[in-house]
């Protein structure tokens, strides 16, 4: 079951049930971490056993997009990794409902918003994030400052005083914002695969569900002579049960069971951070 990380009442709801489910039919724990899951969700088969990762060569360079995480991960096996990088504030997939609320784009904001980019141009220049650190930390927070001021300042109002929001100024600047995102990702992504020189890459989170990024992606780790590697369905980029199934099935084989009652939420739980200097 997961333990971590996530909103602490969700969290505790589904450990309570386990907790009972286990004691009263004397079934084993197994714990899991929400992020392994999505970065172990390329290893997930089809039912016919078919398609999933199963030549994997390590050192891997995992990369996590979604809402709440943005983060890249050095894996040297199953079970062992070091947190690289995050965010420091806000995640990817965060900026992108935030901004798409802005736009008014309704309900789920950032699928939306990538979707209109397709039919954009990037004709705004909005600031690419932390441009003069060269570490692998991730920021959102002032990409999503600056997109405020933007329509805040450089709209015409209509009636009521809001910015006057037409479908092509609206598809030109989610373009221009997720050029800005891209633009902060793949620099940390190639930084990071010159610092720590994987043999493979893989990608998770519900953010990878962006055909766009994920083709940028590629390229970049097709210019370092590197695969990558996605779950083979798009119901696996965002949560699910099956990632983590696939996490507790490779802590069974390690026979890493947890006891009910030392059992608690972690919402903030994460990978062990690296100490190694960049």
């Amino acid at each position: 079951m997961t333990i971590g990380p996530g909103l602490a009442p969700s969290l505790e709801q589904g450990i309570d049930f386990g907790k009972n489910l286990a004691i009263s039919r004397k079934l084993p724990i197994i714990a899991v971490n929400h992020l392994e899951g999505h970065l172990l969700a390329p290893y997930a088969k089809t039912r016919r056993g078919t398609r999933g990762l199963t030549n994997p060569v390590y050192p891997a360079l995992g990369f996590l997009i979604s809402g709440g995480h943005t983060e890249l991960v050095l894996m040297r096996g199953i079970g062992e990794y070091k947190l690289l990088g995050g965010t420091l504030d806000d995640a990817a997939g965060e900026a992108y409902d935030k901004v798409a609320r802005m736009l008014l784009l309704g309900y789920p904001g950032g699928p939306i918003l990538a979707e209109m980019a397709k039919s954009g141009k990037p004709i705004y220049r909005l600031p690419e994030p932390m441009t003069n650190r060269k570490d692998l930390n991730f920021s959102f927070s002032g990409l999503k400052t600056a997109a405020r001021h933007f329509l805040e300042r450089d709209l015409p109002a209509d009636e009521e005083g809001k910015p006057a929001l037409t479908k092509e100024f609206i598809q030109d600047f989610a373009a221009s914002f997720q050029d800005a995102v891209f633009r902060h990702l793949m620099k940390r992504f190639r930084l990071a695969i010159e610092l720590h020189s994987p043999h493979m890459i893989l990608l998770g989170g519900g953010v990878v569900s962006n055909v766009a990024l994920r083709k940028l992606a590629r390229q970049t780790a097709k210019e370092c002579a590197l695969d990558v590697h996605i779950p083979y369905s798009k119901k696996l980029f965002t949560d699910n049960a099956a990632m983590i199934g696939v996490t507790a099935s490779f802590k069974f084989a390690r026979a890493e069971f947890t006891d009910p009652r030392s059992l608690d939420r972690l919402p903030n739980l994460n990978f062990p951070k690296s100490s190694a200097p960049l």
